[in-house]
C-alpha cells in the first residue's frame, strides 16, 4: 500500500518540495541547509531537496512509510511530533 501511494504522488510531491523551497527564502536555495521534514511519509520531499544541495531528515510516526523512505536512501527518525523528542 506504501509502495503504490509513494509511486502515485512522487512527481507532484517533487514540484511541491521544490516550490516550498523556493518560498522559503533560504541563503543559497537552501545548499548545505539542514531541513526537517515533519510527517516525511515515504520521503517523497527528500530527493529533490537533496538534489537542491539541502540536507533533508524525515520525521513520521509510521513505520511502514519510514520503511520506504528507508529503501530510497532516505535519513529518517521515527517519532510522534505530539511528544517530546
Amino acid at each position: 500500500r506504501s509502495d503504490a501511494y509513494t509511486a502515485r504522488l512522487a512527481g507532484p510531491q517533487a514540484a511541491l518540495a521544490g516550490r516550498c523551497l523556493e518560498l522559503a527564502g533560504l541563503p543559497d536555495g537552501g545548499r548545505g541547509s539542514l531541513l526537517l521534514d515533519v510527517g516525511c511519509g515515504s520521503c517523497l520531499s527528500s530527493a529533490p531537496l537533496a538534489a537542491a544541495g539541502s540536507v533533508p531528515v524525515g520525521l513520521d510516526l509510521a513505520r511502514e512509510m519510514l520503511l520506504v523512505a528507508r529503501r530510497s536512501g532516505a535519513e529518517v527518525v521515527h517519532a510522534d511530533m505530539s511528544r517530546p523528542l
